[in-house]
């Protein structure tokens, strides 16, 4: 923590109510609490505020009068996927007790740092943050596509000309104004060797939102313009250098190792690693202030991306580094670019367009429902479909008519209750080959398991996931409940086999269990299977609660306990096997190294890790459990954050349910500060279980 900071564990004033729209605020100064400074009570440790803001102003003179430090914050330099004013959320924000970085009308913190010296031992982890940033074209917002500008390559130096919004604090922190940028664009047409000079509207401008300083300019010389909405790094890759007055593109194109020509004095001028053109008194003394400090791009990134930002995650609530919050925006951005478009989806009950809408959100795309299952309303739209809704006609005339087809069904680690008690699931599965159900056809899971190379990096991944789930009594739907006392009595020395119901018309059992395909039946098998067992079966819980069907009446007599309560998984633990058709618990058993036999074909089946009764010929490979975690827990399924609605890892999500888990074990009623933290728990599994 640095010391110009606020102390671990703080409380807070926030000079501006628009700061406590950031339910993760305080995990940037691992802090206690953010609070309104207007109705804060007393006690506070200081005081923070917006930027430049007016706000901030009356927080500065606030903390003044109470004798409190002040802190300016403002967003970091890789923000999030999307932009603040659309509420993308931010995993960065910079916090400086001196001024702020745009601001070189005095110094900043980040100023500071940068000619204080002493950032030596981040230079490795700098070094490796740069390059990661180049390879993978982060940049501050990260919501625009990356593709290639509508720019001929020339063989002539091309200098790009940034032209930014007019308005943006940062031109006046940097002692610019209107004419600095007529001034760099003269300045770039009258460079020796007759460069191309092309001009970089801001985004806001090309799309009518804003006003720029340069459209007059580059219509009355013929400057060429590029608007295309895409990534900056696009733009980049079709210059040689970028010409700038404040803009961050000059510091993406510093990291990117490109030339950077400056005329004013934005943050990362003056230290020798751009050429500075800017004449205003004021740059020129702020250039004075930082000439003592020759620093390379590696203390730049050290400064800024290190020492001086701060990170924090949105999901767990809490500091994180510049590593992890990259690894949260590659995430994001990866989810972001699978769901650009408009997407038709089919097949959504009224409460399950929410998680359609969650599933599908990024900050290019948009979600409609049409009522029926027309190539009309698919026409020019992505194809969503729940389940298998709208059957194989409908899938085969989208796929034919050349649309993005895809079905999407829960994943396998879903939520705390049922999904037909409407609880929001923490994981889906999309599908553009079939479903992993349905084995008439080979699904993506399918695939993955058939044609992926496992490295071992992947494997020991899912080893350690796989470890974490055991050890968390993680399942798909997370009941409580125990297991019933006695079981090994009753069974003497016999083999414990148990045998999970499943609903009967579950599409898993109409589309992949050819053999058997009632629970009766599959008891019966079990039982002429290994006639001396002691077979405990377990009804399925959407049955037990009457939301579906599938009792087995008098086959009942074949169990040696029929147990209708509670979560499977003290079962699974109990038994020495388990008979199936092709219920996820088999897998559970898998994961918990649980003999399984299969009578149906589950997605776990024919991989030489279960008995097969039903052999699937298309499944070829031998695999260790190991690849098929990989596949099943991180390769196939998408994971969302139930309470954020934020895009997630498995890991996250086994987190939270453990947290749900522990907050929903019985404990004896708390007295005293006690009881808010049991609250607070009770909320997070009340947010957990929709």
């Amino acid at each position: 923590m640095q010391a110009y900071a606020p102390p671990p564990g703080a409380r807070l004033g926030a000079a501006w109510s628009g700061l406590l729209r950031m339910p993760h605020l305080a995990a940037f100064f691992n802090a206690w609490s953010v609070e309104a400074l207007l109705l804060a009570p007393p006690g506070l440790d200081g005081v923070i505020g917006w930027g430049l803001k007016a706000s901030a102003r009356r927080g500065a003179r606030a903390a003044a009068r109470l004798g409190l430090p002040f802190w300016r914050i403002e967003d970091g330099f890789f923000r999030s996927v999307g932009l603040g004013k659309d509420r993308a959320p931010t995993v960065s924000l910079v916090i400086d007790d001196l001024g702020v970085y745009y601001d070189a009308r005095r110094p900043s913190r980040l100023e500071k740092l940068l000619c204080g010296g002493g950032l030596g031992p981040l230079r490795g982890r700098a070094s490796n943050l740069t390059d990661r940033v180049r390879r993978e074209r982060f940049t501050k917002y990260n919501h625009l596509p990356d593709k290639p500008v509508n720019l001929a390559r020339s063989a002539r130096r091309t200098i790009l000309l940034a032209d930014q919004v007019a308005g943006d604090l940062s031109i006046a922190g940097a002692f610019a104004d209107a004419a600095s940028f007529v001034r760099m664009a003269e300045a770039a047409l009258g460079e020796a060797g007759g460069a191309r000079v092309v001009l970089r509207r801001h985004p806001d401008v090309a799309a009518g939102k804003a006003h720029g300083f340069l459209d007059a300019f580059a219509r009355q010389r013929g400057l060429e313009v590029v608007d295309d909405d895409v990534s900056p790094h696009a733009v980049l890759d079709a210059v040689d250098e970028v010409w700038t007055v404040s803009s961050q593109l000059g510091f993406d194109a510093l990291l990117r190792g490109m030339p950077v020509t400056t005329f004013a004095a934005p943050f990362y001028a003056g230290y020798g690693l751009t050429r500075d053109l800017a004449e205003s008194p004021g740059a020129r003394a702020a250039f004075a202030r930082r000439s003592g400090a020759r620093i390379d791009l590696t203390d730049l990134a050290s400064g800024a991306l290190l020492a001086y930002a701060r990170y924090a995650d949105p999901i767990h609530r809490r500091p994180i580094t510049a590593e992890q919050a990259l690894d949260r925006l590659a995430l994001w951005r990866r989810r972001a670019n699978d769901n650009a478009g408009i997407h038709a989806a089919f097949g959504f009950s009224r409460w399950k367009r929410p998680i359609a809408r969650a599933y599908l959100a990024g900050p290019r795309a948009r979600v409609t429902f049409p009522k029926g299952y027309s190539e009309a309303d698919a026409a020019g739209k992505r194809v969503c479909v729940w389940g298998m809704k709208g059957g194989k006609q409908f899938a085969e005339t989208a796929r034919t008519a050349g649309l993005n087809y895809a079905r999407m069904e829960d994943g396998f680690i879903r939520s705390v209750g049922l999904g037909s008690n409407f609880v929001f699931p923490a994981s889906v599965c999309f599908d553009r080959s079939g479903i992993y159900y349905d084995s008439r056809q080979p699904s993506d899971l399918e695939k993955l398991l058939e044609q992926t190379n496992f490295d071992a990096a992947l494997l020991a991944r899912a080893r350690r996931l796989r470890a974490r789930i055991v050890a968390a009594g993680v399942t798909k739907y997370n009941l409580s409940g125990k297991a019933p006392s006695g079981i090994r009595a009753l069974a003497k020395e016999r083999e414990v086999i148990l045998v999970p119901g499943q609903v009967s018309d579950d599409a898993s059992i109409r589309f992949g269990a050819q053999m058997i395909a009632a629970n009766g039946a599959l008891l019966q098998a079990a039982r002429d299977s290994a006639p001396r067992a002691c077979i405990i079966y377990k009804e399925h819980p959407d049955v037990v609660s009457g939301n579906r069907k599938g009792e087995i009446g008098a086959a009942g007599a074949l169990a040696d306990l029929v147990v209708t309560t509670g979560s499977i998984l003290p079962l699974i633990e109990a038994c020495d096997s388990l008979h199936t058709m092709t219920s996820l618990s088999g897998f559970e058993a898998l994961l918990r190294g649980k003999a399984v036999t299969c009578w149906g074909q589950p997605f776990y089946a024919g991989w030489g890790l279960t008995k097969d009764m039903s052999p699937l010929a298309r499944r070829t490979r031998k695999l260790p459990l190991d690849a098929l975690a990989a596949a099943a827990l991180i390769l196939y399924p998408v994971y969302l954050d139930p309470r954020t609605r934020l895009f997630c890892e498995p890991e996250d999500v086994v987190s939270l349910l453990e947290a749900a888990k522990r907050a929903a074990m019985d404990n004896p009623p708390l007295k005293g500060p006690c009881r808010w933290a049991k609250r607070a728990a009770e909320y997070m599994l009340r947010q957990l279980s929709g």
